[in-house]
Protein backbone atom coordinates (compact mmCIF):
# COMPACT_ATOMS: atom_id res chain seq x y z
CA UNK A 1 0.00 0.00 0.00
CA UNK A 2 2.99 2.23 0.35
CA UNK A 3 4.33 1.88 -2.40
CA UNK A 4 0.76 2.28 -4.25
CA UNK A 5 0.89 5.66 -2.36
CA UNK A 6 4.52 7.14 -3.11
CA UNK A 7 4.16 6.22 -6.79
CA UNK A 8 0.41 8.05 -6.68
CA UNK A 9 2.58 11.01 -5.28
CA UNK A 10 5.21 10.82 -7.67
CA UNK A 11 2.61 11.05 -10.71
CA UNK A 12 0.71 13.67 -9.20
CA UNK A 13 4.25 15.51 -8.58
CA UNK A 14 4.38 15.68 -12.63
CA UNK A 15 1.02 16.03 -13.39
CA UNK A 16 1.49 19.27 -11.56
CA UNK A 17 5.04 20.41 -13.00
CA UNK A 18 3.53 19.53 -16.50
CA UNK A 19 0.22 21.33 -15.09
CA UNK A 20 2.47 24.33 -14.06
CA UNK A 21 4.26 24.65 -17.60
CA UNK A 22 0.57 24.85 -19.36
CA UNK A 23 -0.63 27.47 -21.22
CA UNK A 24 -2.99 28.88 -18.38
CA UNK A 25 -4.84 31.39 -21.21
CA UNK A 26 -6.07 28.54 -23.08
CA UNK A 27 -6.64 26.31 -19.87
CA UNK A 28 -8.76 29.27 -18.24
CA UNK A 29 -10.69 30.33 -21.39
CA UNK A 30 -12.51 26.90 -21.73
CA UNK A 31 -13.76 27.16 -18.02
CA UNK A 32 -16.78 28.75 -17.14
CA UNK A 33 -15.80 28.15 -13.60
CA UNK A 34 -12.40 27.54 -11.78
CA UNK A 35 -12.76 26.78 -7.91
CA UNK A 36 -10.97 25.26 -5.31
CA UNK A 37 -13.22 22.90 -3.96
CA UNK A 38 -13.11 20.02 -1.42
CA UNK A 39 -14.79 16.00 -2.17
CA UNK A 40 -17.83 15.28 0.03
CA UNK A 41 -18.90 12.33 -2.08
CA UNK A 42 -17.44 10.53 -5.42
CA UNK A 43 -20.45 8.43 -6.69
CA UNK A 44 -20.63 4.93 -8.35
CA UNK A 45 -18.24 4.04 -10.83
CA UNK A 46 -19.71 3.81 -14.39
CA UNK A 47 -17.92 0.61 -14.64
CA UNK A 48 -16.24 1.11 -18.55
CA UNK A 49 -14.26 3.36 -19.57
CA UNK A 50 -14.81 6.18 -22.37
CA UNK A 51 -14.88 5.22 -25.80
CA UNK A 52 -17.46 4.70 -28.02
CA UNK A 53 -19.59 6.30 -25.65
CA UNK A 54 -18.84 8.89 -22.56
CA UNK A 55 -18.02 7.08 -19.31
CA UNK A 56 -19.19 9.73 -16.65
CA UNK A 57 -18.60 9.66 -13.02
CA UNK A 58 -19.76 12.07 -10.36
CA UNK A 59 -18.32 13.95 -7.45
CA UNK A 60 -19.95 15.98 -5.01
CA UNK A 61 -17.83 18.81 -3.97
CA UNK A 62 -17.95 22.18 -1.08
CA UNK A 63 -16.85 25.23 -2.67
CA UNK A 64 -13.91 26.89 -0.76
CA UNK A 65 -12.94 29.77 -3.20
CA UNK A 66 -13.77 30.75 -6.72
CA UNK A 67 -11.43 32.24 -8.57
CA UNK A 68 -13.47 32.12 -12.28
CA UNK A 69 -17.27 32.66 -12.81
CA UNK A 70 -19.95 32.96 -11.18
CA UNK A 71 -22.10 30.65 -9.00
CA UNK A 72 -24.29 30.87 -6.02
CA UNK A 73 -24.32 27.50 -5.11
CA UNK A 74 -21.72 26.36 -1.75
CA UNK A 75 -21.85 22.69 -3.22
CA UNK A 76 -21.36 21.53 -6.60
CA UNK A 77 -21.78 18.22 -8.37
CA UNK A 78 -19.53 17.41 -11.07
CA UNK A 79 -19.40 14.88 -14.09
CA UNK A 80 -15.44 13.83 -14.85
CA UNK A 81 -14.81 11.57 -17.68
CA UNK A 82 -13.47 8.22 -16.98
CA UNK A 83 -10.67 7.76 -19.28
CA UNK A 84 -7.81 4.78 -19.21
CA UNK A 85 -4.44 6.38 -18.70
CA UNK A 86 -5.79 9.95 -17.94
CA UNK A 87 -3.74 11.93 -15.02
CA UNK A 88 -7.33 11.75 -13.05
CA UNK A 89 -8.20 7.77 -13.72
CA UNK A 90 -7.67 4.65 -11.43
CA UNK A 91 -4.52 3.18 -12.65
CA UNK A 92 -6.38 -0.17 -13.37
CA UNK A 93 -10.34 0.03 -12.85
CA UNK A 94 -12.37 2.08 -14.78
CA UNK A 95 -13.04 4.70 -12.06
CA UNK A 96 -11.93 8.14 -10.80
CA UNK A 97 -8.60 8.03 -9.29
CA UNK A 98 -9.82 7.17 -5.74
CA UNK A 99 -6.52 8.59 -3.98
CA UNK A 100 -7.11 12.06 -5.90
CA UNK A 101 -10.86 11.52 -5.46
CA UNK A 102 -10.83 10.83 -1.69
CA UNK A 103 -13.03 12.23 0.34
CA UNK A 104 -11.97 15.44 2.67
CA UNK A 105 -8.93 16.44 -0.96
CA UNK A 106 -9.09 19.90 -2.22
CA UNK A 107 -8.94 20.14 -5.75
CA UNK A 108 -8.58 23.00 -7.99
CA UNK A 109 -11.48 22.32 -10.34
CA UNK A 110 -12.04 23.56 -14.36
CA UNK A 111 -15.49 23.60 -15.78
CA UNK A 112 -18.00 24.08 -17.81
CA UNK A 113 -21.46 24.59 -17.34
CA UNK A 114 -23.81 21.68 -18.54
CA UNK A 115 -26.59 23.30 -20.69
CA UNK A 116 -29.95 21.71 -19.02
CA UNK A 117 -31.67 19.33 -20.80
CA UNK A 118 -28.82 19.03 -23.65
CA UNK A 119 -27.55 15.40 -22.61
CA UNK A 120 -29.72 12.69 -20.14
CA UNK A 121 -26.34 11.11 -19.21
CA UNK A 122 -24.68 14.33 -17.74
CA UNK A 123 -27.34 14.79 -14.88
CA UNK A 124 -25.54 17.28 -12.79
CA UNK A 125 -24.67 21.14 -12.98
CA UNK A 126 -20.97 20.99 -14.06
CA UNK A 127 -18.81 19.00 -16.49
CA UNK A 128 -15.14 18.84 -16.16
CA UNK A 129 -13.70 20.06 -19.45
CA UNK A 130 -10.36 17.92 -18.96
CA UNK A 131 -10.09 14.07 -18.38
CA UNK A 132 -6.43 15.09 -17.17
CA UNK A 133 -6.53 18.78 -16.22
CA UNK A 134 -10.07 19.12 -14.76
CA UNK A 135 -9.69 18.64 -11.59
CA UNK A 136 -6.21 18.86 -9.99
CA UNK A 137 -4.11 18.95 -6.43
CA UNK A 138 -4.47 22.47 -5.01
CA UNK A 139 -0.87 24.46 -5.06
CA UNK A 140 -0.30 27.96 -3.98
CA UNK A 141 2.05 28.32 -6.67
CA UNK A 142 -0.68 27.35 -9.17
CA UNK A 143 -3.42 28.89 -7.32
CA UNK A 144 -1.44 32.55 -8.14
CA UNK A 145 -0.81 31.53 -11.40
CA UNK A 146 -4.54 31.31 -12.10
CA UNK A 147 -5.93 34.10 -10.05
CA UNK A 148 -2.87 36.22 -12.03
CA UNK A 149 -4.09 35.03 -15.89
CA UNK A 150 -7.52 35.84 -14.46
CA UNK A 151 -6.91 39.09 -13.43
CA UNK A 152 -5.17 39.66 -16.86
CA UNK A 153 -7.87 38.09 -19.10
CA UNK A 154 -10.55 40.68 -17.41
CA UNK A 155 -8.34 43.77 -17.92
Amino acid sequence: MKLLFLSFLMMMAACQSSFAQADYNSILKKADLVTTAEVMEVYSSPGFWSGTAPALQKVKYKIVKTLKGNTDRTEIIVAHYVVKNSKTADISDPELSPVLFSKGNTLMLFLKRTPQGSDRSIDCQYLAWSENYGAIITTRKIEKAIRKTVRNQTH
